[in-house]
């Protein structure tokens, strides 16, 4: 892991799981598991100890008497509840009223946050041989699990599956008609890479993305297919500054291209 990042963990549930206050406290380490209900993660964090109790084989040692389960926000993780030993609920952390970063917080939750976003909490004054193999190598999303198990068991049936729909709001590029026709009244119709001619399907591909201040421009785009338009955007195919190629250790993404193809490809 990179010692630069502030925090490398994306997590889509709510909150996440550390086996020990320690254990949150090393910025690199990755939650045990995450999931939007926080007793599901104080159940799991006993489950974990009684695991570790019957392994006799060497291993990550989870003997902490309560385990730390924080909220992701606004990049920053505040805990909120212990995962505590005989307990299969999330236990509030109380002490207190503080505040980090300007997100309130109570008791010790402060002192871990700080911790954790400096990293300083662990040394070798502090906990001496502590390292990243202390730490869990992926984090286990428990809801995830649960929703497959209903999907798996609603295909099993013949039955029908659940719609999930999220609501949000999208940025759109309102310009892309124009720049779409703009692209193939100046580069053509035919793909730009494999060379299939079929304007009513054909895209406009931004060489440096639009993300990346690319151009709306002509210049900056080339026609291409949605196949290899989306091969482009993957890094499976490269442009050279005067055509399209694949990359290198990458597999060729069909069709090949035409001769026609190559030919528009150094237009």
């Amino acid at each position: 892991m990179n010692d630069e990042s502030p925090d490398p963990v994306e997590l889509t549930r709510r909150y996440g799981l550390w086996n020990s206050a320690r254990h949150f406290s090393w910025k690199r380490a990755i939650p045990e598991a995450q999931s939007d209900d926080r007793d599901a993660l104080a159940v799991y964090w006993l489950e974990l100890r009684d695991e570790a109790a019957k392994d006799a084989s060497p291993g990550r040692p989870i003997n902490a008497k309560q385990g730390v389960i924080a909220e992701k926000i606004d990049g920053l993780w505040i805990p909120r509840y212990y995962a505590v030993e005989g307990e299969r609920v999330a236990e509030p952390i109380e002490g207190p009223p503080a505040a980090i970063d300007g997100i309130e917080c109570v008791g010790q939750a402060k002192r871990y946050a700080a911790a954790r976003r400096s990293n300083e909490w662990h040394n070798d004054k502090h906990s001496p041989g502590f390292s990243d193999d202390d730490c869990p190598r992926e984090t286990v999303d428990l809801d995830a699990n649960e929703v497959e198990s209903e999907r798996e068991a609603a295909i099993a049936l013949g039955g029908e599956i659940e719609r999930r729909y999220a609501e949000g709001v999208v940025k759109q590029r309102l310009h892309q008609p124009e720049l779409r026709k703009m692209t193939l009244d100046h580069h053509g119709t035919a793909c730009a890479y494999c060379g299939m001619d079929v304007p009513q399907i054909v895209e406009a591909a931004h060489l440096v993305a639009d993300s990346e201040g690319g151009a709306a421009s002509a210049e900056n785009t080339r026609p291409m297919c949605p196949n290899h338009h989306r091969a482009f955007d993957a890094g499976l195919l490269v442009w050279d500054g005067s055509r399209f190629g694949p990359a290198d250790g990458t597999l060729l993404v069909g069709p090949a291209p035409s001769a026609v193809g190559r030919g528009l490809a150094g237009a």
